[in-house]
């Protein structure tokens, strides 16, 4: 058996706040920053398609979806699911291309996360990122690591990476006889049976600054305000 460490939460250039290009992944990877990467650029899977295509390392194509309840990431997508749709149906988008739902983040103090509403979805998730690169702070990750506990589903790690430096800082280390068997959703599911993290938080302030600079410059304030959404 092999060990393959897993980039579960990334973003490219083709999310509006962040600038992460294939040249960084390329040399991320060739650092040892990750075998596998998550693709999972906002409300879009376009960009993880193009980057898959080109063959260059391990992609598995992800989306995070901004749902009308909170955030949610399918993996191994063939193609964008819409944003602003109930969790229900996003879900359903999601198993309809045979894909894994995956929950980021989901206590987020920024309401960003399902919340509450992951008690009620529970059954229909597949994997909860225990771990988020933003740290405690803003993601809450002792309450999603023991909602992972209690409820029996795989806790694993994601950088949330936005900008080149944060690749690979929370990551997901699982074994296999080879890559290959972790590319499939049932491979990736089996593979999470005896998972360890490796959670080394980026800055989170320097994080949140540059994705507010990001964000203004490329969708103005309008989609700031949007992402604290306190209830």
């Amino acid at each position: 058996m092999k060990k393959y460490r897993l980039e579960f939460h990334l973003h490219t250039n083709y999310s509006y706040d962040a600038v992460i290009t294939t040249e960084d992944l390329v040399k991320a990877r060739d650092e040892g920053k990750f075998d596998i990467v998550c693709i999972t650029d906002h409300d879009t899977a376009e960009g993880a398609l193009e980057i898959k295509g080109k063959n260059l390392f391990p992609v598995i194509v992800g989306e995070e979806i901004t749902s009308a309840d909170g955030h949610l990431i399918g993996l191994f997508l063939k193609e964008t699911i819409p944003p602003n749709l109930p969790a229900e149906e996003t879900i359903a988008r999601i198993k309809d291309q045979g894909g894994l739902v995956y929950s980021p983040h989901p206590f987020d103090f920024r309401n960003l996360g399902l919340g509450k509403k992951i008690y009620s979805l529970v059954s229909q998730v597949d994997i909860i990122e225990a771990f988020n690169g933003a740290g405690d702070f803003f993601c809450r990750n002792h309450r999603a690591k023991k909602f992972a506990d209690d409820y029996h589903l795989p806790g694993v790690a994601g950088s949330d990476a936005h900008f080149p430096d944060e690749i690979g800082t929370c990551t997901t280390l699982v074994q296999a006889q080879c890559i290959d068997d972790i590319m499939t959703p049932k491979g990736l599911l089996s593979s999470l049976d005896d998972c360890d993290v490796d959670a080394q938080y980026h800055s989170i302030f320097k994080h949140a600054v540059e994705q507010v600079i990001l964000s203004i410059k490329n969708r103005g304030w309008r989609v700031v305000k949007q992402g604290f959404r306190f209830k």
